[in-house]
């Protein structure tokens, strides 16, 4: 049934039968005015002629073409922001207005398109802004129908100039006028400008996707060099022979493949403590030895320092929150480093601040460097940043990483993550495999000579997986495995569990045997050059073990250890622990 409102065909007001209604009554009563206002004209104003200016503009609001919408429907439609739409608007006075047939033959010769939406309209009797106010009944085939939204063609009117400028920022666009950032996140395509897709959460080139595609599908893929100092990660086919383990490398386990072998041989009998530096918090960060000789250090006091020789301080850095990470250093001296406040920072070899960038997640895990200069850092997912501070891309992950990231040598980054996955990423971000742990995984992994990847997790297991992302096996011990695997020249892989032991265990997985602690084990153990391994203990206790799995000697410290030990190239062992102090330990005598 057609609305009366609308009126009938050829009476398109409704007023046929109504009587007269005036101006300022209907909008009254569309408004909910208290009354008409008056038609009086202001004191002194001089008097109104019929069809002039100020008669027209009224006029013009309550065209012919408009019917007062009155009674509850009125009132809801006005509260939706819906009204009619007015008829067009007339140069000529209200007395000659054009019929509505004639006028749309007026406009199909060339005149007036559709009608403009008044972006002054209120909720008062009129649309609301931005709302389209309902068309008049128009004949059949007057004009074609407009074209949608955002589609180009005539449905707005506007004079040559606004024309023009339209057509210029078009060509503009066209041209790449809105700019774009090379790799800025998305969501999906539509947040990407120009010939851009969006790619593993990055707007990317379709051409550079294709290219990367077409590369991984044919077996081309990036590979990493296993010294940070040496050339970058180069572009080879198939796989990819590991070099011997490298010299001690300023980073967290001494390297990017986190092995934990160091070249130089530590104390063989027990030590004494040769120097302590005492900071404020538990220091739950592994000391970090640049070529130099400094020593690195973070704690939970927020402070990270720089130590000479005798643990007297170069420098000291006040960082936003907890160090919880080791430090990665460049080649060039710049210290990398990460904190609880979700800042990494990056300091000269003096402790001048470079740059610092916030992921505005907890840093917790340490950073690591690729020959390239490219810093890995893991957060809420896994971030490559750039030497300059600039992140080249970041995968984001359901859950926080704590595990840092190992640099495989087939070009993968590997990280385990909070939600219980191993997740492997090419060195463009995008996945090349994720393997469910079965468990929350706290740890990092290591890489071993193979490209065999080893990692724990929090229902107590050892997971080893080829570089494919597939289990090979999984050893179960009595508890947590939060530390980093460590991995012998021999291939013996080394790892501690809250389970208070640790575990000394043969590529294929078997036990080769197992030395209880006191406490709890989460700190990484680390293999000098002729196999000893050194590890501390929740029981106060540093150990020396021997290849067999001797005990070779104990030393208290007097407070839980948390951190993984380095070795200096004359023999002594650096180890932080939960008192505030990093101590250096000695044999007697000078070198082991």
């Amino acid at each position: 049934m057609a609305d009366p409102r609308l009126g009938a065909p050829g009476d398109p007001g409704g007023r046929a039968g109504r009587a007269p209604v005036g101006h300022d009554r209907g909008r009254a009563q569309l408004r909910g005015d208290r009354g008409p206002r008056s038609d009086h004209p202001r004191p002194g104003a001089p008097p109104r002629a019929p069809g002039d200016a100020h008669r027209r503009r009224l006029d013009h609001r309550d065209s012919p073409g408009r019917a007062p919408l009155r009674g509850r429907a009125g009132e809801a439609l006005v509260a939706r922001g819906v009204a009619h739409r007015r008829a067009p608007r007339s140069r000529r006075p209200l007395a000659r207005r054009e019929p509505h047939r004639r006028a749309h033959q007026r406009r199909a010769r060339g005149g007036h398109g559709r009608e403009r939406v008044n972006p002054r309209s209120t909720a008062g009797g009129h649309a609301a802004r931005g709302a389209l106010r309902a068309a008049l009944p128009e004949p059949p085939d007057a004009h074609p129908p407009a074209p949608p939204r955002g589609a180009a063609g005539p449905w707005l009117p506007m004079r040559p100039f606004s024309s023009a400028l339209l057509l210029l920022a078009a060509a503009l666009a066209s041209c790449g006028g809105r700019q774009q950032p090379a790799s800025s996140p998305c969501m999906s395509d539509r947040e990407c400008v120009g010939d851009r897709i969006c790619h593993a959460g990055r707007c990317r080139f379709l051409e550079e996707v294709r290219a990367e595609l077409a590369a991984e599908s044919t077996g081309t893929e990036a590979t990493f060099s296993e010294n940070p100092g040496g050339d970058e990660p180069s572009a080879s086919g198939g796989e990819t022979e590991v070099a011997p383990g490298p010299a001690e490398l300023p980073m967290f386990m001494g390297g990017p493949n986190h092995r934990g072998q160091s070249p130089h041989a530590g104390p063989v009998s027990e030590p004494e403590v040769v120097w302590a530096h005492r900071t404020g918090a538990r220091v739950f960060a592994s000391p970090v030895l640049g070529v130099d000789g400094t020593v690195y250090i973070g704690s939970l006091d927020r402070t990270f320092a720089a130590l000479g020789a005798g643990g007297t301080l170069r420098w000291r850095f006040t960082a936003g929150d907890k160090v919880y990470a080791s430090a990665a250093v460049a080649p060039d001296g710049t210290v990398y480093i990460g904190s609880d406040d979700g800042n990494v920072t990056a300091l000269s070899a003096t402790g001048t601040v470079l740059w610092h960038i916030d992921l505005d997640h907890p840093v917790d895990a340490s950073p690591t460097l690729a020959a390239d200069g490219t810093l890995y850092v893991a957060a809420d997912g896994v971030y490559a940043i750039d030497p300059a501070g600039a992140v080249r891309w970041h995968h984001p992950t359901a859950g926080h990483v704590r595990s840092s990231p190992v640099l495989h040598p087939r070009g993968l980054v590997v990280v385990g993550t909070s939600e219980g996955k191993v997740l492997a990423l090419t060195a463009r971000g995008t996945v090349a495999w994720e393997t469910a742990a079965g468990a929350s995984i706290d740890g990092g992994a290591s890489v071993g000579a193979d490209g065999t990847i080893y990692i724990g997790t929090d229902r107590g297991h050892v997971l080893a997986l080829d570089a494919e992302g597939t289990i090979v096996w999984r050893f179960e011990t009595g508890d947590d495995v939060r530390a980093t695997p460590a991995i012998a020249a021999d291939g013996t892989i080394v790892v501690g569990s809250y389970d208070r032991h640790l575990y000394a265990l043969a590529p294929d997985g078997t036990q080769r045997w197992r030395v209880p602690t006191g406490g709890r084990i989460r700190a990484s153990a680390r293999i000098d050059a002729d196999g000893r391994i050194y590890v501390g203990s929740q029981d106060d206790t540093l150990y020396a073990i021997s290849p067999a799995g001797e005990v070779l000697w104990r030393f208290n410290i007097g407070s839980d250890i948390d951190s993984t030990a380095a070795i200096g190239s004359d023999g002594t062992l650096y180890v932080g622990a939960d008192d505030g102090s990093l101590r250096a330990l000695r044999s007697s005598g000078g070198a082991p």
